[in-house]
């Protein structure tokens, strides 16, 4: 009868051991999903360990996919569900897994997901099922081409120097009482200035110019001093002349196309374009920083009634000739990892 007894004791003990422990509960999950967004969770399991998904949709109708991947890929569970849905996975092996819900659906939803882990030994219930993330920064080098500088030379030239002569109204062999100035500028010109000068007082005014080029501090005192005032006005925005006063005047208009050119020439029922510089003078002077074509016109206007005028017209063009090169570049290309670990690693 004691033996008996002793069977039937050891049998019941053998089938407690044998029993797993009740469920224990992992994480408890309420989250809303906007339209299209993948929400991911980690949790780390022991082994031999029976997970327990239950999943419902608290609001919207869209399909919602559960995906259970093994850490790093590999898919354990898949399941989709408007509504609810229950998924058991058993014995699985120590690790690392990651819950991945997609709203698949075009409005946003509110999901809650329960997850509970079932230990296949009591002494595995206190495991600890929470992840951790380590940062890792890989740097490698990669090498490229890259363009450079060797060298940036300034040079200016003297790309118009002239006197034009402009009629006047009442002379019998023309029609006319203008004249254009082409002015064509070399490659490369960035910067150009110049000066407009009538009669004497407008050389005048151009030598007195040189002069005190000549006895200043300027940073273009190394160019010719015949077209020191000019260079220093273009590059340094610096103005070496003076108002000048004489008995004969000339209007100008400085355009940058030739279709310009003539609507203001001849003008029609279109609006009359604006000149980009002009004035009725004297002498003139003046610089244009952005120079964006290779060709501009100046017209010159003569309103005397009888007589004649000369005009001195001259141009200095900045060229910023650039030689390049190209050099190897060594880069470091640093690559971040984000990894999941677990805190329970025994």
């Amino acid at each position: 009868m004691t033996k008996f007894l002793l069977l039937i004791i050891c049998g019941v003990w053998c089938q407690q051991l044998q029993a797993k422990p009740d469920k224990i509960e992992v994480a408890v999950i309420t989250k809303q999903l906007m339209a299209g967004e993948t929400h991911i969770f980690y949790y780390a399991f022991a082994d031999k360990d029976d997970i327990y998904i239950s999943f419902r949709q608290k609001e919207g109708r869209g399909v919602v996919l559960i995906n259970l991947i093994e850490y790093p890929a590999t898919v354990r569970y898949s399941f989709s569900s408007k509504n609810s849905e229950k998924a058991y996975i058993k014995d699985v092996k120590k690790g690392i897994y990651q819950f991945s819900v997609t709203n698949t659906a075009k409005q946003s939803c509110v999901i809650a997901i329960d997850i509970d882990r079932r230990p296949d030994t009591d002494y595995k219930r206190n495991f600890n099922s929470s992840v951790a993330f380590q940062t890792k920064y890989d740097t490698n080098y990669a090498t490229r081409q890259e363009a450079f500088v060797i060298k940036q030379d300034t040079i200016a030239t003297m790309v118009t120097d002239r006197v034009t002569r402009v009629h006047s109204r009442t002379t019998l062999d023309r029609e006319e009482s203008y004249e254009v100035v082409t002015i064509i500028l070399p490659n490369n010109t960035k910067i150009f200035s110049y000066y407009i000068g009538v009669g004497e007082a407008g050389k005048k005014a151009y030598k007195e110019a040189v002069q005190k080029f000549v006895h200043s501090a300027s940073k273009a005192a190394t160019v010719i001093p015949e077209i020191g005032p000019l260079v220093s006005l273009a590059i340094e925005g610096v103005n070496f002349f003076t108002m000048s006063s004489g008995s004969d005047n000339v209007r100008y208009a400085m355009f940058e196309s030739e279709a310009e050119l003539k609507k203001y020439i001849e003008p029609g029922t279109e609006k009359l374009p604006i000149p980009m510089k002009d004035g009725n003078i004297v002498s003139d002077q003046g610089r244009v920083t952005n120079a964006k074509k290779s060709n501009y016109y100046l017209y010159l206007k003569n309103d005397n009634i009888r007589d004649a005028i000369d005009v001195q017209v001259k141009i200095v063009a900045i060229q910023i000739v650039t030689q390049m090169g190209t050099r190897t570049v060594r880069e470091a290309v640093v690559t971040k990892t984000i990894t999941p670990y677990m805190i329970d690693a025994k």
